[in-house]
């Protein structure tokens, strides 16, 4: 037995991961992350509302709940907290970065304010959990 005998058979989602040069890069962007990217933009652009409203209750609630659902999807998304199982490979979680450089490059086309700050943010805030494991 060799070391790459393992590797036959059906192609595993991950191999592209753990043996990059075996797979050409797809132009197209994957269907997964766009689910991702539009419920985060989704998030950023409900705080802006809130910002702009008049403040009281409603404002509060808009805000806390918003904040809630960025902090907890990206607590889900980049895997931080306790597992039982946990990542087997050295280095971030292969889905993590793709997003991040989405998130970046939906930043950068956006005018200069305080929701493309925030995109930034959230994409920064994405990374650092990915390499803090």
């Amino acid at each position: 037995m060799e070391v790459g005998d393992w590797v036959e058979g059906p192609t595993q989602w991950w191999h592209k991961y753990v043996f990059p040069g075996i797979f050409k890069a797809n132009p197209i962007p994957e269907p997964w992350s766009q689910g991702v990217i539009s419920a985060l933009l989704s998030a950023i652009s409900m705080q802006e509302v809130a910002r702009r409203m008049p403040e009281g209750e409603h404002q509060q609630q808009l805000l806390s709940r918003s904040d809630t659902f960025i902090s907890e999807f990206v607590d889900d998304f980049c895997g931080t907290g306790p597992h039982p199982h946990p990542w087997p490979w050295p280095g971030p979680r292969p889905w993590i970065l793709p997003v991040v450089g989405q998130l970046v490059v939906t930043a950068n086309s956006m005018n200069k304010g305080s929701m493309r700050d925030e995109v930034l943010r959230i994409a920064d805030e994405m990374t650092q959990r990915a390499f803090s494991e």
